[in-house]
């Protein structure tokens, strides 16, 4: 439910994620991202049932995404279940920079190359891990030619840590 910029990870939404049930016509927040206009405002598990008034029952999730997208500093008022409480909340559409789950990092000891950029002209950029105590178990990443961008990076990191061992066949780039 979140508008996103992929090239610098800005958004411009009121940052949730959430599940919708077709029966009753609602949303049930799922996730509330760090930062966003939601964050302070909304709770995991609260309900929504209209978005500016409007029902949600008998919409697309499309349509739904149409709803709560709008242009930063908009507002959006959602009517609100929490426990037997029904209200409603109006929130401002703003951008936040969101922040990522780097995956790869739970894994990797604080130090490690996470990620190597090089850009023209450039010397290579290291991207690292500040985790102190990440998780040691063994793991096995399966991969195969569907596993692209994202996928490839942290099953490569993982391999190349030898923190997994990687089992099938080439991705998609053929890089793992």
């Amino acid at each position: 439910m979140i508008k996103y910029n992929a090239l610098n990870g800005v958004n411009a939404s009121i940052g949730i994620k959430s599940s919708y049930n077709a029966v009753d016509g609602s949303l049930t927040i799922t996730e509330i991202l760090a930062g966003s206009p939601a964050e302070s405002i909304l709770s995991i598990n609260d309900r929504i049932l209209r978005i500016d008034g409007n029902s949600l029952k008998n919409r697309n999730v499309n349509d739904i995404d149409a709803m709560l997208q709008g242009a930063s500093a908009t507002n959006v008022t959602l009517t609100i279940v929490r426990d037997i409480k029904v209200f409603d909340i109006t929130i401002v559409r703003q951008e936040f920079k969101e922040k990522k789950l780097k995956i790869a990092e739970l894994f990797l000891p604080e130090k490690h190359i996470l990620l190597r950029t090089l850009k023209r002209s450039d010397t290579p950029q290291n991207y690292v891990s500040s985790n102190v105590a990440p998780f040691q178990f063994g793991i096995v990443v399966l991969v195969n030619e569907k596993t692209a961008s994202s996928c490839e990076i942290i099953a490569g990191t993982l391999h190349d840590n030898k923190i997994a061992k990687l089992v099938g066949t080439k991705t998609r780039q053929g890089c793992v």
